[in-house]
């Protein structure tokens, strides 16, 4: 049987996604320049593509939308950063490609460019395929004991390595749970066993903040089913108001120490966070004036002077962001991502993109209270895709239903 082009593209977008998205697997850390080269690679076509018209435009539109949403941001917090180095606000030393945010999310628009609403669904797939092929490689060289070894560690709190506990692939995962709670599909004969796999996931690598994003993020969507879609929307944008407000407070409670005193009185166990904290902390300051240190410069100095703590990142993308974006460009980010873009798909797409885009971004913010997923490569492309896909999807549908209501009249 022969494979068309058109079939096997999907294919080979698949298998790349699936070395991409594999990054560690035993004792084996393969590093991210693997990851970029795959991306890059795909964007090149893509831009190949657009010059020469290889590829229908009926995506076109949508495609610009899309890099103006998502890459467009990133491209202002940089050179936010410039300027504030030019101003002599930031030693130039710290100046880098920001190729972690730039390439994933131009990826993420980039599968929707070739594959439409299915984007999601492959890169779904390559997720899952991933994990468990780490996880046989792993079995592979270390033995069939990792994965009782991933019980006692997650579930037990036993000093053991947890090999599964494979942290971008894995919090990833929770966004495809949110997607597939809120389309309902994750309960049909033929999604089913996608979900399964993906709950496996979530349990064998078991992070608990993604748990606890998953239940949250479940809850709004449950409680939002009562409602009517303009009520819905509605309840996203007040809700987003309070995420900024809220934003605000979790960094001033760890400024001003209130977070040490809820620790110490209810006996929580941080992991290690409060220390990359409070470095993190001695370096800002929570007033209006206070500029930032500059993108990704909190992970270039614990790095460096503070290399002692074995950390790349403060375990907090919520004060990351704070910290190297200054005080007024952090609520620009938060009002961005917690309520304009909601808006924004609101207004080209319809209620429910708009909805499932602020179901899925309540779960990506729990993750940014204690993780460092903000440049993440599957959290960026899963997180992107989906709401994307499920807004193109929305929009073939009613273009549908359009065209059928012209032909009954």
């Amino acid at each position: 049987m022969q494979i068309s082009v058109k079939q096997g593209m999907p294919i080979i977008y698949i298998i790349s996604m699936i070395v991409a998205f594999t990054t560690e697997f035993g004792n084996i850390r393969v590093g991210r320049s693997i990851q970029w080269a795959i991306g890059a690679l795909w964007i090149a076509l893509a831009v190949i593509s657009l010059m020469f018209g290889l590829q229908s435009k009926k995506y076109n539109k949508d495609i610009v939308f899309f890099i103006k949403l998502y890459f467009i941001p990133h491209v202002i917090i940089h050179m936010y950063t410039i300027i504030l180095m030019i101003c002599g606000q930031v030693d130039w030393k710290y100046l880098g490609t920001n190729v972690t945010v730039y390439i994933p999310t131009l990826l993420a628009i980039t599968s929707i460019y070739f594959f439409g609403y299915k984007a999601a669904r492959y890169n779904i797939i390559a997720l899952i395929c991933s994990y468990f092929l780490s996880v046989a490689l792993s079995v592979m060289l270390i033995g069939p004991h990792i994965i009782i070894d991933a019980i006692r560690q997650a579930y037990f709190d036993i000093g053991v390595k947890n090999y599964l506990e494979l942290h971008d692939v894995v919090l990833a995962a929770g966004y495809a749970i949110v997607f597939y709670m809120y389309t309902k599909t994750g309960f049909t004969k033929r999604n089913i066993a996608v979900l399964f796999l993906i709950v496996l996931i979530m349990s064998l690598g078991m992070k608990r903040v993604s748990i606890l994003g998953l239940i949250i993020s479940v809850i709004f969507i449950i409680l939002t089913r009562f409602v009517d879609n303009k009520t819905k929307y509605n309840i996203c944008l007040i809700a987003g108001i309070v995420g900024i407000i809220l934003c605000y407070l979790f960094i001033y409670i760890n400024k001003t120490g209130i977070f040490d005193e809820f620790l110490k009185a209810y006996s929580v166990d941080s992991s290690g966070r409060k220390y990359y904290y409070d470095v993190v902390m001695s370096l800002i300051e929570f007033k209006v004036s206070f500029l930032g240190l500059g993108r990704n410069v909190v992970g270039e100095i614990l790095a460096s002077e503070y290399r002692y703590l074995h950390v790349a990142g403060v375990h907090s993308d919520l004060i990351k962001m704070y910290a190297e974006n200054g005080f007024v460009m952090y609520g620009l980010w938060l009002w961005y991502y917690l309520y304009k873009i909601t808006t924004l798909y609101k207004k080209k797409y319809g209620y429910n993109p708009a909805v499932l885009y602020f179901a899925l971004t309540i779960f990506m913010f729990i993750l940014y209270a204690t993780d460092n997923t903000e440049n993440y490569y599957v959290c960026q492309i899963i997180s992107i895709s989906i709401p994307a896909a499920y807004a193109i999807k929305s929009k073939v549908e009613k273009d549908k239903n359009i065209i059928q209501n012209k032909v009954h009249k």
